[in-house]
Formats: structure tokens, C-alpha cells, sequence
């Protein structure tokens, strides 16, 4: 049996010396608690967003449903409510599946409703409407690297069942949607027809417009020129203003958004993409939130890193709140959402830091909070801290509530919010002015949504710029997701841990390492554990590496892959060179995700060392452990009714299913052990039993494992009784109970009477196979009678005293602990 993975955090003794470093004013925060205070806070109704716009809500991610359509890759959503049911469709196979649900959480995959037709390959980005019954569904259509894609149009009254309409809007040569136009939306205002799409003219991704008379169309563009325009170099949306959804109001239409900075030569998979809000009354003129994005913004940093994520944004509203619903960060397929919240509502925030836990180095502590004034107070930072130990790596989110007394006047800069890291070094800030404050003398949210790469000590600092009297009334702090490549319930490995083996290296602190001075061959550095749980569907696995030089030269220093030990197969591999490392001396994780772990598979997770560099592996961490089957195991003889003679010779084959696979099983005959065996891969394992001498009779069997049994029996015939070997009874005996493979031989893979597999390890490298401890072998079983040493004569004269008096020898199971 393979050893169960054990579940436990640490944390590296480089962090601690690190987060000691910090400034000895510091409040140190532990992610790991719900509030920094006891403070209970008024409930509140559902945010609007209006309340969004007006800095009274922000937007928080929603912790427990973090990868939703993950195993259907349900991702860039698009969705309609008919009858209380939601359909999200999104993409698929370069085209457009379908998932409904009622409670926007649990979903029921529908299957692809629409495919690429025959002179393109791709047909998705999906933009849906419905009216009076029917269905419509906008897509963008082309083929990839080739310029001119369009939008085109399917229909249909249920929903899964699509008839394709045409193109029903193409590109314009000389305009801002020269190159293509995809990602539709369909809004309808007094009787017309709205179709949103981005427009592409080589450099950029531009929301347009085009205005019908019905969902159908003709269509007319409203303008040569964007609606929506990109926004300029350096902000978030300076390539893209891309894939919407649009939100009446109170009269007010809001548009969340998707952008991206600037592409290079039409390609945007390695810009940095995020989520922002725009606001309009009439559809045509946007004006745009000054807190954009809302969401944290992608890094791509790897080569192979994609930068999309935190993109194809869709309102939802369920129960009378609002959700965005979103793609995952780093291109994964699968979707979050995040909600309108405020601090009274469940999830808001994780801890929170009222006025008085705040350290500051200027302003003085008021009733209200941390108080600024001009003329009081020279400028510097009013919070400049808490400084939190251990901050996950991913998406975080800090929020500063506060408010000045005074709204008019220049828009000067009030505030800068900023997350540094230990080295002082300023990870993410935003500028805050006085136009961004809507109403004098009322707390307001501020949010500083960011990314980071690597678990860091970070510290929150508020820096008041002088211009006007700024009041800090306290400090949210929201963790966002832990991994950025989706590990949903991970299961971790430890590198120095039993479940592994090693081709060279040694124990080093909280890993394993290897390095040239003490290790002169290139090897694998680590390999198994050898999961055979993982649920079907998408997985994803992260192992987390060290290395002490990241500049010398840029030598491939470590090959990572996710092995299939049962049939030789790599799923998923890549090179880590010096260059991804992006600091020394401190674990990093890569990973290896999209790959999927096949039916009776043993995931084997392999590091090869080139040898070339000092190496420490921490762990590994792998998603989608299936949840523990039940089992209901079953046993089976052949034959199940035979001769004395028979049982003599051939014997018996007992046959078990149904049982934990490699599980030792363990039969017992008349409450004596009479043989082991590890049930195969499939849970199947096999026995013979023969007896020298036994009378006539019913003979009980029972298979065992350490927690699960099995009964079956069978019969022996009389001096006049035989079995026809089909499993029903001769002249004189019973019928059998079941019936056992024909030829009673164990199948590949299986544990039965030539022994056990040995563990896998990377064979190419020389490893030889470990046979696993307890080895199977063949049992022949012998009666109570023949174990006294008796001689033949005698065993037979023994026996015809048995049947002399009519008794029968019946063997039963007894059951072990």
C-alpha cells in the first residue's frame, strides 16, 4: 500500500528571518484569522451599482465557489434567465457550450450546441439574448492568425438546438473594426436593437456599436469610431476594451468590461488583462469608473505563461445580489465570480483593522479614525501599517475606508494606498484624488486590488498627500486564491517525505536538495507518489522549487513532468531554466495543469536534475483527489459444486471484486487462513484452493481486507455425486452461488498467485522496480485433517468415519480485524 499523502503547512525559516526584518511598529497579521478585531458589524442590504459607483461597495471574490465549471471548462461566459434557470454559455472547443443552473452555483453541462462550420475554425465568444421565446445567439466567427472575423448569428426556441443565421455584421476597411470584430452583446432600448462588439484595427480592441430594429437585424454602425476607446498607455485597458455585459439601473446602463494592456503585432496572450465598469444613459456615451480595474491584473511572466484571466466579465443577479462572473486568472478554463459587497455582508472581507490597530507616522487617532489636517499635520504616511507574515501568493485585495470633509475644489491627490514587501519595495498603489470622493463627510471604499507571484510579507501603507483633511476609519484586507492555476482541494506531497523516491540529494531544511559539489550526475531528483484517485476531467499540479543563482547564465536547470506509471505515458512536462526563477534563495512554483489523469492511472510527478545548479524541492501539490468510493465487494467460486477427487486436483478458484485496489485480501477457510493476495488495480483478486481429502458437503470462504469482506461457498459431492463443472449441482450436491472466470488466472496487473508488482519509478534513468513489502504468493490450502501429518490411509479411514455418521466437514469464514 502506498502511503497516504500527509496534509500539513509550514513555512520556511527564510520567511521568518525575513518578516523579523520588518519595522517594529508592524501589527503582524495572520491570514489564517477571520477579523483583527471583535468589533460586530451592522448587517446591511445588497449593494447596488449605483452603491459601487459611488465608492459605498466594492467588489470581493467569492471563497467558496473559486472553480466553477472546471471539469466542463466552462469559462467567458455569457448568460439569459428564462423560467428562474440561468443559461451560461461560454466556450468550448472553439465553439459555444452550454450550462444551466438555479442557484448560479451548482451546474448541469448541456453539451455543445454550436460547432465551427466548415470555412472557419473558430465560432464563439459568445453574446446571448432572448425575446418572446426564441433564443439568440451572437458569436464571433474567422479563423485563427487570419484577419476580417465577423459576427455571425444562430437561433433557436430551447436553447441547446441552433439554426445559424448569417453574418450579420463584418468588418469596415479604414475604421477602427478594420481587422475584425468579435465578442457581441445584444442590449434592447426602446424597441432597438443594440449589438456591442470590439473592433480591431492591428493595434487595439475597441468596444463599437451597431442599432437594428430587431434582434435579427440589418444592423447599422452607430459610428466610425468607438464607443467604448481603449484607454491610454499606462493604464489597465490601453489595448483592450473588450467583451462586456450591460446592466439597467435605474435608468442608469452599466457595462463591466474586459481590458488588457497593448498587444504586440495582434497578439494579446502575453498582455496583462483585468476586469473594469463603465456607466451611460443612453447607450452610446460611456464615462468610465475612476477605480478601475476592479479586479487584480494578471502577470504573465513565464514564456509560456498566458496573460488572459480576470477577463469576460457577465452580471448576474441571484437573490437580490450582484455578481461578476469571470474567466480565471492565467487563461484557465474554468470561472470565479465576485460579488457587490460592503462590510456587513458574508465574505466581505477576511480580517479587518479598525482606526486604533492602524500604526501611523503622522495625523493623530480621532474618534473617527486616523485623522490628517492641513496645517496640523505635514505630509507623510497616516497608515503605515499593518504589515502582514505569509501573504499567499495570487490575488489579494486591500481596501481603505475613508473620507474627507471637503468634495469640491481642484482635484488634487488625497491619497496613495500602496502594498510593499519586505524589502520595501512597492508591489501595487493606487492614486486617489478628490473627485474620486463623492460625498463629504462619508466613509467611502478605496480599493487596491493586486497580484502576487510569490507568498510575501506585505505591508499596507496609506501616504496622505497634504491637499485636504483625510480621515483613515479602518482597513479591510481580502485574500483572493491562493494559486493562480486552480488547485481546487490540493493535496500536498513533501518533498523530504516518504512518498517519494530519490536518484540522488539529501534532506535540506523543508525540501530536497541536490548540487554539484556533492552530486555529480544528473538524475531525477524526486519521483512519485503515485496517485490513483484523481477525479476525471481537467487537473493541474504545482511543484515548488529553489535555486541560489538566477543570473549566471540561462541553462535549462530542471525538467518537471506528471507521469502515468500504468502506461509509460507523459501528461504534461516543461523545462525550468535559471531565467524563470525570479529570485534567489526562494521557493517558486511552476506548474503543470490541463493534463488529465486517465481511468486506472498511477500519477507519478517526476523532477530530472541537469546538474548544472543547486536545487531545492519543497513540494509538490496536486488538485481533484477524488472523494473515498464506497465499496461493496463481492466473491465468487468455480466451480461451485465438484468431486472429492476434483477439489483434490484442479480445486477451486475463488474469485474476489469490488475491493480496494492494490488492498491485501486475505481468504479464510473454516476459520483458518489459507492465503494472501493484493487485489489488483481494478479491485479483482483471485485464489485456488485444494484439499487433499474433505468430506461431503458445503464449504463456507471468505475474502477479507482490512475493511471489507466478501462470502461465497461450495459444495463437495458424495461417493456417488459429481459436478458437471458449470456451477450446478451434480447428482447428490447443491446448486453454486456464482461463477468465477473460466480459467481461474489472474489478469495483467493482477496480485495473484505470481506475486506483486513492483513500485513504479523512472525506468529510463536506471531505477530499479521496488517490489512493494508482503509479497503474494501461491497458496495450496490442506484440510484440518491432512495438517495433523497423518498418513494417507488413515486421513481416509478418517474421512469415511465422517461420512459414516452423515457429517460434513463445513469450513467457515471467520472475520479478522
Amino acid at each position: 500500500m502506498k502511503q497516504q499523502a500527509r496534509r500539513r503547512v509550514k513555512r520556511s525559516g527564510l520567511a521568518l528571518a525575513v518578516a523579523a526584518t520588518m519595522a517594529t511598529n508592524a501589527v503582524l497579521a495572520d491570514p489564517s484569522r477571520a477579523r483583527a478585531d471583535e468589533v460586530p458589524l451592522q448587517e446591511v442590504e445588497d449593494c447596488s451599482l449605483a452603491d459601487l459607483w459611488d465608492n459605498r461597495c466594492y467588489l470581493a471574490q467569492d471563497d467558496e465557489n473559486r472553480m466553477m465549471g472546471y471539469d466542463e471548462s466552462m469559462h467567458f461566459v455569457d448568460v439569459v434567465t428564462v423560467d428562474d434557470e440561468y443559461y451560461f454559455y461560454g466556450i468550448r472547443d472553439n465553439g459555444v457550450s452550454l450550462s444551466t443552473t438555479k442557484d448560479g452555483v451548482t451546474f448541469v453541462d448541456r453539451g455543445q450546441v454550436l460547432t465551427p462550420g466548415e470555412d472557419v475554425t473558430y465560432e464563439t465568444f459568445p453574446g446571448i439574448y432572448y425575446e418572446d421565446g426564441v433564443f439568440y445567439l451572437y458569436t464571433e466567427r474567422g479563423v485563427f492568425g487570419v484577419n476580417d472575423y465577423e459576427i455571425q448569428l444562430a437561433t433557436s426556441t430551447d436553447g441547446v438546438n441552433f439554426t445559424d443565421q448569417g453574418i450579420v455584421l463584418s468588418p469596415t476597411p479604414g475604421t477602427f473594426d478594420e481587422r475584425g470584430m468579435g465578442t457581441p452583446t445584444m442590449v434592447e432600448k426602446d424597441g432597438e436593437y443594440y449589438l456591442f462588439y470590439h473592433g480591431a484595427n492591428g493595434t487595439d480592441m475597441c468596444n463599437g456599436v451597431a442599432i437594428g430594429s430587431s434582434p435579427s437585424g440589418p444592423f447599422t454602425k452607430h459610428s466610425t469610431s468607438p464607443v467604448l476607446p481603449c484607454g491610454p498607455d499606462g493604464t489597465f485597458d490601453s489595448g483592450t476594451a473588450g467583451k462586456r455585459d450591460i446592466l439597467l439601473e435605474d435608468g442608469v446602463y452599466y457595462m463591466i468590461y474586459e481590458g488588457s494592456t497593448d498587444g504586440v503585432n495582434q497578439d494579446f496572450s502575453r498582455s496583462a488583462w483585468s476586469t473594469g465598469l463603465a456607466r451611460s444613459t443612453d447607450l452610446l456615451t460611456w464615462e468610465k469608473f475612476e477605480q478601475n480595474p476592479l479586479l487584480p491584473v494578471t502577470e504573465p511572466r513565464l514564456p509560456e505563461d498566458q496573460g488572459y484571466g480576470n477577463d469576460g466579465p457577465a452580471f448576474v443577479q441571484i437573490d437580490g445580489a450582484t455578481w461578476v462572473y469571470y474567466r480565471a486568472s492565467s487563461g484557465a478554463n474554468y470561472t470565479k465570480r465576485a460579488r457587490l459587497t460592503t462590510e456587513g455582508l458574508p465574505d466581505a472581507f477576511d480580517q479587518r483593522f479598525p482606526a486604533a490597530s492602524l500604526t501611523h507616522d503622522i495625523g493623530s487617532l480621532t474618534a473617527g479614525g486616523l485623522l490628517a489636517s492641513p496645517g496640523s499635520d505635514s505630509t507623510g504616511y497616516l497608515v503605515s501599517g499593518p504589515a502582514h507574515t505569509g501573504i499567499p501568493h495570487g490575488e489579494n485585495t486591500a481596501i481603505v475606508a475613508a473620507s474627507v470633509q471637503e468634495t469640491s475644489g481642484p482635484d488634487e491627490d488625497v491619497m496613495r494606498i500602496e502594498a510593499v514587501d519586505a524589502s520595501g519595495a512597492v508591489v501595487a498603489e493606487r492614486q486617489v484624488t478628490r473627485d474620486m470622493f463623492r460625498t463629504p463627510g462619508q466613509v467611502e471604499y478605496f480599493v487596491l486590488p493586486y497580484y502576487l507571484g510569490t507568498d510575501a510579507d506585505i505591508r499596507y501603507r496609506v501616504h496622505w498627500d497634504g491637499n485636504t483633511e483625510l480621515t483613515v476609519e479602518s482597513m479591510l484586507v481580502k485574500y483572493g486564491d491562493e494559486d493562480r492555476y486552480g488547485l481546487q482541494n490540493p493535496r500536498i506531497f513533501e518533498a523530504e517525505g516518504q512518498e517519494f523516491g530519490h536518484q540522488m540529494g539529501r534532506v535540506e531544511g523543508d525540501g530536497w536538495s541536490a548540487d554539484p559539489v556533492q552530486d555529480t550526475a544528473p538524475g531525477y531528483l524526486l519521483f512519485g507518489p503515485y496517485v490513483s484517485d484523481l477525479d476525471p476531467g481537467n487537473r493541474a499540479a504545482r511543484i515548488r522549487i529553489m535555486t541560489d543563482d538566477v543570473s549566471s547564465d540561462n541553462q535549462a536547470l530542471v525538467h518537471i513532468e506528471v507521469h502515468d506509471a500504468n502506461s509509460e505515458e507523459v501528461l504534461a512536462e516543461r523545462s525550468i531554466r535559471r531565467s524563470d526563477f525570479r529570485e534567489a534563495g526562494a521557493y517558486q512554483d511552476f506548474a503543470l495543469w490541463g493534463w488529465q489523469a486517465p481511468p486506472y492511472s498511477s500519477i507519478e510527478f517526476r523532477v530530472y536534475w541537469h546538474g548544472h545548479a543547486y536545487i531545492n524541492v519543497d513540494r509538490v501539490a496536486v488538485d481533484g483527489a477524488a472523494p473515498q468510493p464506497e465499496y461493496a465487494p463481492e466473491a465468487s467460486v468455480f466451480p461451485s459444486s465438484l468431486s472429492q477427487a476434483d477439489l483434490a486436483g484442479d480445486g477451486v478458484t475463488v474469485t474476489g471484486t469490488g475491493f480496494p485496489g492494490d488492498e491485501t485480501v486475505t481468504m479464510t477457510v473454516e476459520g483458518a487462513e489459507e492465503g494472501t493476495a493484493k487485489a489488483d488495480m481494478y479491485g479483482e483478486v483471485a485464489f485456488t484452493y485444494t484439499a487433499d481429502t474433505a468430506g461431503a458437503g458445503t464449504y463456507e470462504v471468505v475474502l477479507e481486507s482490512s475493511a471489507h469482506s466478501a462470502m461465497t461457498s461450495f459444495t463437495v459431492q458424495g461417493a456417488g455425486g459429481g459436478a458437471d463443472g458449470s456451477g450446478d449441482a451434480g447428482s447428490g450436491g447443491t446448486g453454486g452461488t456464482s461463477e468465477a472466470s473460466s480459467d481461474g488466472t489472474d489478469r495483467t496487473g493482477e496480485a495473484g498467485s505470481g506475486g506483486t508488482s513492483g513500485a513504479h519509478g523512472p525506468a529510463a534513468s536506471g531505477v530499479s522496480d521496488v517490489p512493494d513489502s508482503g509479497e503474494n504468493t501461491s497458496h495450496q490450502g490442506t484440510s484440518a485433517l491432512a495438517a495433523t501429518g497423518l498418513s494417507a490411509p488413515w486421513v481416509a479411514l478418517a474421512a469415511a468415519v465422517l461420512l459414516l455418521f452423515g457429517g460434513a466437514l463445513v469450513l467457515r469464514v471467520r472475520m479478522e480485524a
